[in-house]
């Protein structure tokens, strides 16, 4: 069971340690043509995977602190 400031503090750190995988050169090569924008492409089944794995972590996250309440 997580307090409401665990909850926030690990999406943080999680999004800082993202946002420092992001920033490599490499990675910025590979995000500059932006494909996950074009339909039916592998990149935008992979974005929207990602997006909907993070969704999931943070109702977990949340679940895991309203229990704490309830």
């Amino acid at each position: 069971m997580l307090a409401e400031h665990e909850v926030v503090e690990r999406i943080a750190d999680r999004l800082q340690a993202i946002k420092d995988f992001l920033s490599s050169a490499n990675n910025k090569a590979m995000l500059a043509p932006q494909n996950h924008l074009d339909n039916n492409s592998v990149e935008r089944a992979y974005w929207h995977a990602g997006y909907g794995a993070a969704l999931t972590d943070i109702l977990n996250l949340l679940q895991q602190s309203s229990k704490t309440v309830n």
